[in-house]
């Protein structure tokens, strides 16, 4: 029964159909339905459907098993869900000893919805591929999918870290030397993935990891990022609202300060521990007249009147890191 299941890529409504037009026979529906029902009980039973459990070595690529779960289920943007877990290698070892694995579950997907999320769950991949080494980007490591391509891991380079996001939720205050520091090294990360025909898109404080004991920074979670090499959009409908996207970026209008308009949101939250545009609250919360100046104008509803470039906002911004 389950090598039925495995063998009809149809989905539960469209059985209902060809039986109630005829077209499906009740000894074959009901068992195309016992089957598929048999394939979902067991690919809810994988680690990661509801619990990840770290014993069980069946669900990460070859190679490689569970060694911890770093994050509660979660929803990208774009309706994917994930979760994201510390995978240890059997065969390698340092630096590649240990990976930062994604597990994309896409089995509540209609077969048509799976083929467009492959699209977006490889868009990392292809991004990692085009950035120089020595890019304050997590190398990628694997990309591979289930056998019947309802899941997915995504593995990168483990790098002891702790999302940005998660330490502000903690309660953590950055000191105006840290927050300098993280600025310009999100800004020239940006400068190198723009130079590279790439637009995040979408970067958020959940992507951007914080290393263990320093000041380095990384961008991580490329899937929704725009290519301007590709003609595939990868972004769909956007499934949530979030403040730190751009909104023409919620109507498919992306350009290269949508970034800018992200960085900016990030870096007030830095200052003040929460996301907000608003002119006033950017305005008491920054260090001083001449950045608040500079985040209200990143952060402008209308991206032709944000600063042009990159650099000419790194220009601002390394003049006043340098003041002591």
């Amino acid at each position: 029964m389950d090598e039925l299941s495995e063998t009809v890529d149809v989905s539960r409504s469209s059985l209902y159909d060809a039986k109630r037009k005829g077209n499906c026979s009740k000894k074959t529906f009901a068992a195309i339905m016992s089957g598929l029902a048999l394939r979902e009980e067991q690919l809810r039973r994988l680690p990661m459907r509801q619990e990840l459990e770290p014993t069980n070595e069946r669900v990460p690529p070859n190679g490689w098993s569970i060694e911890s779960i770093e994050s509660p289920p979660l929803v990208a943007a774009n309706g994917v869900s994930y979760q994201i877990a510390k995978l240890s290698s059997k065969y390698l070892q340092q630096p590649v000893r240990y990976a930062r694995g994604k597990f994309y579950d896409t089995l509540d997907a209609p077969p048509v919805s799976r083929r467009e999320y492959q699209e977006r769950i490889t868009r990392h991949a292809a991004v990692c591929a085009l950035l120089p080494r020595g890019t304050r980007v997590p190398n990628h490591i694997d990309i591979r999918p289930l056998a019947d391509e309802t899941a997915w891991w995504v593995l990168d380079e483990w790098i002891p870290s702790m999302p940005l996001a998660s330490l502000i939720e903690s309660g953590v205050k950055f000191p105006e030397a840290k927050i300098k520091s993280i600025g310009t090294q999100l800004l020239e990360t940006l400068a190198i993935l723009h130079s590279h025909s790439c637009i995040v898109r979408e970067l958020a404080s959940e992507s951007v990891l914080i290393e263990e004991d320093s000041t380095n920074c990384y961008i991580t979670d490329f899937e929704m990022a725009q290519l301007l090499v590709s003609d595939i959009s990868v972004s769909g409908k956007w499934k949530s609202t979030r403040p730190y996207r751009a909104p023409e970026v919620s109507e498919n209008d992306t350009h290269w300060q949508s970034d800018l308009y992200s960085w900016a949101m990030i870096v007030v939250e830095l200052f003040s521990g929460s996301p907000n545009r608003d002119d006033v609250w950017v305005r008491s919360c920054s260090p001083s007249e001449t950045i608040a100046k500079l985040l209200v104008q990143c952060l402008d509803l209308r991206y032709h009147y944000r600063p042009a470039s990159i650099n000419a906002v790194l220009k601002v911004w390394n003049k006043w890191s340098a003041k002591p």
